[in-house]
């Protein structure tokens, strides 16, 4: 193209890519559609690998092995050379999102930008003419299906793991009909409507209920129904059961808003689906059942065939989105996209793993000099353990040291201790890996807020006492939290009798007494700790970014099995220090020791995801996010008081996230403290867990910082949902939209 060329021939392209399909659309600098293209990605598309697993070698000609990769570049590049010949245009920008976008594919014209797909349909749905003052979407896909309010900032929740409530589910079932999955929309919609304008009559239709939580189920029981219903009504029920599941999925989203919503996505062209979601729509927001219609399915007026019909466009939305995000990407792209990131590890971070290791390679020893051992929760005071040379193994951070093989033992557990796959996973691979676990002299816990934990540490000790012989009456030592009154002098003296009846237990057991001088020299070793690590988050306040989040994250694993021991200091002095000379190369005028882009600062609150290392690579060298907080690594307690140790110890083991209000509290202050931007909730095991539930995520809904509650869950990677990436780029984005007034961060 030349030079001279004006700029209606500048076009931008938008390319999304999700499970199910390969959608391209084509448009011009004022937004209007010039073309279109959609492809089924199909299973014969993915013949031999996944590039995201084993990388490309960019070029597909040579490669000899096709994958979907292979199918996207082969479709993408026939559109472009057919545009370029048909339309005489510069191809300017080029913006990708989906979940199956990867940076590095090799397409014939470079891939300027990948956005979320919240955005994308967010920013496609604002080129409909029918969409005018429409603040809310719910776009259903072959893979998930999801919710955007279009607020400040943008409100967004997508679907867990399964295809319940996406296309993939109908296709599974208009499969079993052997038709084709649009005439199995119809005939459901066809159904449905009656069914909806019986509702006022004496005598209204029914609707068999089937369940759209399996699809594998749902198969079943539908496949019994076929003598005993006619299509219609077959397809109209599973049609009803899928709005019914993606309502469920939404409703949280929508509870406060009472407007008209786009309906998006290749789910939208199935009637039966779309009627029955409108009526529930309607009934969510008190509406009658003939009102007008709630559901829009997004259209342009000027986007139409050769005999002036306007084109569906709904499926669209997504790859228009991206082409205008390419756009506007291209014209506020700088030229220098900053400095390169400088990131050693820290030398503190080795010592960390190598004490662990020692404690665990001490305690499985065969020998006349294996130590003592007790297996101890996370809160259990070690102080304890090291006042008798105890060493304490805590079992849920074995578990997750040996995170690698977790679903093996995850799915053991199951199977020999009887425990579902709805018990917690982090306590199931504990329970799965027994036969792996060091033997135990003791057994050491506290009580939580977690009821799975409670049940645990029954299981644990009933298990103990039956491979090992621990006599729970000696061996044994528990420790009950106070639930209410936290931090008060009552419970404060409650929690260190209990310590007091702990070390006398041990010493019968034993036959020893403890020395006091001993406690006294512990519990010193932790308030010197407490003090190197205050001042190390007293740097992490004051500076940018001085080492990855995720990996001073990881320190509270040391922090279950470290307090009171002497190397446990000496680790916290080294990382104090290691981050004061990197706050001080700074200011010095010498190259830093290290640079992190710090667009956004993050609080992270619970624990984190063990098994997913790209999760945290993405946000923190792509997206240019620093978490400087995590709650896991937080100090509460004031300093120990050497005369009073029992005291001290029961002040640092009453934590505040087992008390909703006073976690809320600390929540707000680290918050505060750390000058953050943003907080992100991993919501560990889809929020059953009690620590990571609804009562804590609304209470971080209300507290005026954008939250991201990210689902999954930190072991089973079985279980990981494949939205995480999509969610994170997602909430970044609108943290750019609020600090920059664009969605790139520039």
């Amino acid at each position: 193209m030349e030079k001279h060329k004006n700029q209606q021939n500048f076009a931008y392209l938008g390319l999304d890519v999700g499970a199910a399909s390969l959608v391209l659309v084509l448009v011009d600098a004022k937004n209007n559609i010039l073309d279109s293209r959609y492809c089924i990605i199909s299973e014969k598309n993915n013949v031999s690998r996944d590039m995201n697993l084993s990388g490309c070698c960019s070029s597909c000609h040579d490669c000899g092995q096709p994958c979907n990769t292979f199918f996207i570049i082969q479709k993408t590049n026939d559109f472009i050379a057919s545009c370029r010949k048909r339309l005489n245009i510069e191809i300017k920008g080029f913006g990708a999102t989906g979940s199956q976008v990867k940076k590095n594919i090799p397409f014939k014209i470079p891939l300027n930008i990948i956005v979320s797909e919240i955005a994308a349909h967010g920013r496609g749905m604002d080129c409909a003419t029918n969409t005018t003052n429409i603040k809310s979407i719910i776009d259903v896909g072959g893979q998930d299906s999801k919710v955007i309010k279009l607020s400040h900032p943008l409100e967004f929740h997508m679907s867990g793991l399964c295809a319940a409530g996406t296309g993939a589910y109908l296709d599974e079932i208009a499969k079993v009909e052997n038709v084709h999955i649009s005439e199995f929309g119809r005939l459901g919609g066809q159904y449905i409507q009656k069914y909806i304008n019986s509702l006022s009559s004496a005598q209204p239709l029914k609707i068999e209920k089937f369940s759209s939580v399996c699809t594998v189920f749902t198969k079943s029981s539908y496949v019994k129904k076929k003598n005993q219903l006619t299509i219609e009504e077959r397809a109209a029920a599973i049609c009803w059961a899928q709005a019914k599941q993606i309502y469920s999925t939404v409703i949280h989203n929508l509870r406060t808003y009472n407007g008209k919503i786009s309906f998006q996505g290749g789910v939208s062209f199935n009637s039966g689906v779309r009627l029955a979601l409108d009526y529930f729509c309607k009934r969510g927001q008190g509406k009658d059942a003939d009102a007008e219609s709630v559901l829009i399915v997004p259209k342009i007026k000027n986007y139409c065939d050769a005999a002036g019909n306007i084109k569906p466009v709904s499926h669209l939305m997504g790859a228009l989105g991206a082409a205008i995000l390419a756009k506007e990407y291209t014209k506020i792209t700088p030229g220098n996209q900053g400095d390169k990131k400088i990131c050693p590890p820290l030398k503190s971070s080795g010592q960390r793993k190598d004490f662990l290791k020692k404690q665990i390679y001490q305690a499985a020893r065969q020998d006349s000099s294996r130590p003592i051992t007790a297996w101890t929760g996370t809160i259990f005071p070690t102080e304890i353990c090291y006042l008798f040379d105890i060493v304490p193994i805590s079992l849920p951070v074995l578990a997750v040291i040996d995170h690698k093989n977790a679903r093996d033992h995850i799915l053991a557990a199951s199977k020999e201790e009887g425990l579902g796959r709805a018990s917690c996973t982090i306590l199931s691979a504990v329970m799965g890996r027994l036969p792996e676990t060091p033997q135990p002299d003791f057994i050491f816990h506290t009580s939580g807020s977690c009821d799975y934990y409670r049940q645990h540490m029954l299981s644990l000790t009933t298990a103990a006492q039956q491979r090992f012989g621990l006599n729970p009456a000696r061996q044994v030592c528990a420790i009950d939290l106070p639930t209410f009154n936290f931090d008060n002098e009552l419970a404060v003296k409650f929690v260190a009798e209990q310590l007091r009846e702990s070390v006398a237990r041990i010493e019968n057991t034993l036959g020893v007494k403890h020395d006091p001088e001993k406690l006294v020299e512990i519990v010193k070793n932790t308030d010197e700790a407490r003090k190197y690590h205050l001042l190390t988050e007293k740097l992490r306040q004051e500076n940018p970014a001085l080492a990855y989040g995720s990996e001073l994250l990881k320190r509270a694993m040391l922090y279950s099995s470290g307090w009171g021991s002497r190397e446990f200091t000496e680790i916290t002095k080294s990382c104090y220090h290691e981050l004061r000379e990197r706050a001080a190369s700074l200011t010095s005028g010498q190259p830093p020791i290290f640079k992190l882009d710090e667009k956004h600062r993050l609080l992270w609150v619970y624990i984190w995801d063990y098994n997913n290392s790209d999760l945290f690579s993405y946000l923190e060298n792509e997206l240019g996010c620093a978490i400087v907080s995590e709650e896991l690594n937080y100090i509460h307690w004031p300093p120990m008081n050497p005369d009073h140790p029992y005291e001290s110890i029961a002040r640092r083991i009453m934590q505040p996230i087992n008390h909703l209000n006073t976690r809320m509290d600390s929540l707000l202050k680290m918050a505060k403290d750390y000058q953050v931007d943003g907080i992100i909730l991993f919501v560990h095991f889809f929020g059953h867990c009690p620590l990571a539930g609804e009562s804590i995520q609304n209470l971080l809904r209300n507290s005026g910082y954008p939250v991201l509650f990210l689902e999954g869950d930190s072991l089973d990677q079985s279980r990981q949902p494949s939205s995480m990436i999509t969610k994170i780029q997602a909430f970044v984005e609108q943290l750019n939209q609020m600090k920059f007034n664009n969605i790139f961060g520039l």
